[in-house]
């Protein structure tokens, strides 16, 4: 990114653009891991 040239605007909206995908794969992590799992019922053990 930073050998290509473009000057400073195209580093930064690069480097903007890592963030917000950065930032939008950890709400999608932290929405899996705030869903509960689906509790199964008792059953005899495989």
């Amino acid at each position: 990114m930073a050998g290509r040239g473009g000057g400073i605007h195209m580093k930064i909206r690069g480097l903007t653009d890592g963030v917000n995908s950065l930032r939008m794969q950890l709400d999608q992590a932290l929405k899996q891991a705030m869903t509960p799992e689906p509790t199964q019922p008792p059953g005899p053990p495989h």
